[in-house]
């Protein structure tokens, strides 16, 4: 149902974003009527919203507004927040992914250096530290 909704809007250029917004209503009371669960319905909705996007924004605010009336809350998080703040999150997590890898990296040539200081072979630091000869060769 999710493709069909999605091709429909694609394959039909001329759709406005009225007719848009039928299409994604129709589409949000039949994900009521099969009673999807909440996390299903915001998926199939972030998909929608990224493929299937409106030209004006405005209509984009009024849709929102007109699905907070359906599931009759005032306080839900915009699509637009929603998605900024999931992509916000990710962001944090891949930050501290690579902070801890850059960390690691750190570590390795802190030993690196403390081993060729000792005078132990380039070869058997590579080894042990994970960095390349060339590397500990600059060090």
């Amino acid at each position: 149902m999710i493709v069909l909704t999605a091709l429909l809007a694609i394959v039909n250029k001329k759709v406005t974003d009225e007719g848009l917004k039928e299409i994604k209503h129709d589409l949000y009371d039949e994900m009521m009527k099969r009673e999807m669960d909440k996390g299903t319905r915001q998926g199939l909705y972030d998909f929608l919203t990224y493929y299937v996007s409106f030209d004006n924004e405005e209509v984009l605010s009024i849709f929102e507004e007109e699905i907070k009336t359906k599931i009759g809350r005032s306080d839900t998080m915009g699509t637009q927040e929603y998605l900024l703040d999931k992509a916000e999150k990710k962001g944090i997590q891949k930050g501290k992914i690579e902070g801890k890898i850059e960390g690691k990296r750190e570590e390795a040539i802190a030993i690196a250096l403390e081993f060729k200081k000792m005078g132990l072979p380039i070869a058997d630091i590579a080894k042990g530290t994970g960095l390349s000869i060339e590397e500990i060769e600059k060090l």
